[in-house]
């Protein structure tokens, strides 16, 4: 079994121990139908060990689940959160092993006390303090994971919002109206609520309201309409009624303070929805809206009327509802804001119930997929406008499968202007994943009218052939699909344990100045120049992330740093992961020749006896001159797909050659990619230790490359060691490195 990731093993051990305790077992009954001693279990459950194969169908069996399910990557819907906290980045960031903190402690206080983790978030938020982390990036990623933990439905809520209704005898089945609203909050909390009131502050043009809490005095934007002032009063009314005392007084949280106060300001904004979308009549008009025999987006517009809502008020009132009545789980939410006067999107909301679905923020700098509904309705919302056509809300569906992935979803998008910014607009998406339980429900799903459409994440890494709507050009996929043609002419450098850059482009910088003295001029093919300094020629230049790394100890993620080093003037482009010998060599392993003698139906080819470590002696047929037993050699063995210098790439099948069964290939150095002879086989010194393998042997490890566009008042840093030196603000921003020298 190939050996397993800490993040792999703390999964199998959480499931383990959540079916463990599902099924009422204590460790002394578990320890006697597996027939394992309980400190090996405690040690599974806690992450530190992971069985072998035959223990792990023991493990299956005495839970009575499949051995399959048992060794997924997928933990049940409690669970689901630690998942996704372990594959992404945030705590790869943080310094844990400084703090002698246990990642699988960590993650066990999580999985088995909800109540600690108020402290535990705290306690992360300090640490993000003293190494510089965002603090309102952490509480709205935490709110975000607390919101799809409960399918962003909360039954308390739900309640205190139908109480409310009751006592002050609010419709249910009809509008609130925006003068009952504003009544309550006079009478019943002695609010003067001042109309126009922010006009006096230019500086608040954008902001909804303001609570000022000595005086009572809610102050209103003036561009504010109804619906927007009946959401701000619900909400008003959502902090008194449910005793939130911990808040902002702006309408928007323009600098964040608590978790608990962004949790206060979510929770006032639920209650508000739940006031004016009663969820009974909410429910009902969206099972009416599933049953019609076709799509009409006039019915979503209907409802925005019915209840004054807006779009994201409207598609928020979805996300509550859905996955608790309808059984539609597993969808997601999208916001974007376009600029039209730039043609800029920004996604500054997402949400994803059950599952991480594919639509996602970036934090690149890079185009998002303009085949999305969510940007395609806005930019035909942006042309209407620059018509003179149409200036109200656009409603769209479509059909979105994602580029070779099986997922499809089916997507509502609401487009308007964003009040009250008249120089954006908005759009917001609510992606339904197309499964038996929506066939079920949705009844207009195979309308023709709906458009079905192949989407990506975003241009700059999109395969896709032919796409007329993508924004840039595919530097990324280009970079990748060009650069091995330089590589391979030049990697024999490499043999020389000499540590070069070689990258595409006509730009390419190398750190290592003695070897790029040497290089200098060498031309590959008239196509790649590679040259140390030249600042009036080059317009962008590519640099390593192993480079950088032997300068600053980075601890960040390639997208934080590709963040980092743009705000730092140094703009990232694109960047691309690339490895020195295509395919990394997985599966070529050392091995020594025990037996060879010719072949007994070919001159020309001889029969080996090879032994790779395994303890069996794979026979192997080489067309090599100087192959001899004694040898240790790199061999590939079956199922192993190799890049040769020359011609296409080759997977290794079991078979037969004249007569005579070969289990493998003993290679040469253009057959491995690493060159151009062909005069023989590699032949490795004796002392080589037997079985490991080729990544090993060469110590190859892959790379990320950045493409760095420059500006003339940035030009000193065409030098690979002046992009170091620019990173100072780097290393001090985020005490993550030291000088190398």
């Amino acid at each position: 079994m190939s050996q397993k990731s800490p993040n792999e093993r703390i999964i199998f051990g959480l499931k383990i121990k959540q079916l463990r305790q599902a099924r009422g077992h204590n460790f002394a009954d578990f320890a006697k139908q597996t027939g394992m001693s309980i400190s090996y279990l405690n040690e599974i459950e806690k992450g530190k060990k992971f069985p072998k194969d035959d223990k792990i169908a023991l493990l299956a069996g005495a839970l009575g689940v499949e051995v399959a399910e048992l060794t997924s990557l997928e933990l049940g819907k409690n669970l689901g959160p630690v998942a996704d906290l372990l594959s992404s980045n945030f705590l790869n960031e943080l310094p844990l092993d400084l703090f002698d903190i246990d990642l699988a402690k960590v993650v066990e206080i999580i999985a088995n006390a909800p109540l600690k983790v108020g402290a535990f978030i705290s306690t992360l938020v300090e640490l993000s303090r003293n190494y510089a982390l965002a603090e309102e990036n952490f509480y709205f990623g935490a709110l975000r994971s607390y919101l799809e933990l409960n399918n962003n439905y909360f039954e308390e809520i739900e309640q205190a919002a139908a109480d409310f209704a009751e006592r002050n005898k609010l419709p249910t089945t009809a509008l609130v109206s925006v003068e009952a609203l504003a009544r309550l909050l006079e009478k019943r909390y002695d609010y003067t609520i001042v109309e126009n009131g922010l006009t006096p502050y230019p500086e608040l043009a954008d902001i909804r309201s303001v609570y000022l809490p000595k005086a009572k005095k809610l102050l209103l934007n003036g561009k504010l309409n109804d619906m927007q002032k009946a959401f701000q009063f619900g909400k008003e009314l959502g902090f008194n009624y449910l005793g939130l005392k911990e808040r902002a007084n702006t309408a928007a949280l323009l600098r964040v303070n608590s978790f608990e106060e962004v949790l206060s300001h979510f929770k006032a904004g639920y209650f508000s929805a739940a006031l004016l979308l009663n969820r009974e009549a909410f429910n009902r008009d969206m099972e009416a809206f599933f049953q019609l025999p076709r799509w009409d987006g006039e019915f979503i517009l209907g409802l925005l009327r019915k209840y004054q809502a807006s779009p994201e008020m409207l598609f928020q009132r979805m996300t509550n509802v859905l996955p608790q009545f309808f059984g539609l789980e597993k969808l997601f939410l999208l916001r974007f804001i376009q600029t039209p006067a730039t043609g800029q999107f920004k996604m500054d909301k997402e949400l994803h119930l059950n599952r991480r679905h594919q639509p996602h923020g970036n934090a690149i700098s890079e185009h998002y997929c303009r085949r999305w509904l969510a940007t395609s309705l806005l930019n035909d919302l942006s042309q209407m406008q620059q018509g003179g056509k149409y200036t109200g809300a656009l409603v769209g569906a479509q059909r979105s499968r994602y580029h070779d992935t099986k997922d499809e979803y089916l997507c509502f998008t609401l487009a308007r202007p964003a009040y009250p910014s008249p120089d954006q607009n908005v759009s917001i998406t609510v992606g339904i994943l197309i499964d038996v339980s929506l066939r079920k429900r949705v009844k207009f799903l195979d309308d023709p009218a709906i458009a079905r459409r192949e989407v990506n994440t975003t241009c700059e890494r999109c395969p896709i052939q032919n796409c007329l709507e993508r924004a840039p050009r595919r530097r990324w996929w280009r970079r990748r699909k060009e650069g091995n043609g330089c590589r391979r002419c030049c990697g024999s450098w490499g043999e020389r344990g000499e540590k070069t850059f070689l990258f595409p482009e006509r730009q390419t910088v190398f750190a290592n100045t003695a070897i790029s003295r040497r290089v200098g001029q060498h031309s590959c093919g008239g196509k790649y120049h590679i040259s140390i300094f030249a600042p009036f020629k080059f317009r962008k230049m590519t640099i390593s992330l192993n480079w950088l790394k032997e300068y600053i100890d980075i601890k960040l993620s390639p997208d934080e740093i590709s963040n980092l080093l743009t705000s730092l003037g140094l703009e990232v482009e694109g960047m691309e992961e690339v490895e020195s010998i295509k395919g990394g060599l997985e599966g070529v392993v050392v091995g020594e020749v025990k037996e060879c003698w010719r072949h007994p139906n070919a001159d020309k080819l001889s029969l080996t006896k090879v032994d790779i470590g395994t303890g069996d002696l794979l026979q192997i047929v080489c067309g090599a001159p100087n192959v001899a037993a004694g040898q240790r050699v790199l061999v590939a063995t079956v199922g192993t797909t190799l890049y040769p210098t020359a011609g296409e790439p080759i997977t290794l099948k079991l078979g037969k050659i004249r007569g005579e069964e070969s289990q493998g290939m003993i290679c040469a150095a253009d057959e491995l990619g690493m060159g151009e002879d062909h005069s023989g086989i590699l032949v490795l010194p004796a002392d080589t230790p037997m079985g490991i393998t080729g990544r090993d042997y060469f110590k190859l490890e892959k790379d990320i490359v950045y493409e760095i566009g420059l500006t003339p008042n940035r030009s000193p840093t065409l030098l690979a060691t002046s992009v170091w030196r620019g990173t100072w603000p780097l290393r001090c921003k985020c005490s993550l490195g030291k000088w190398a020298g």
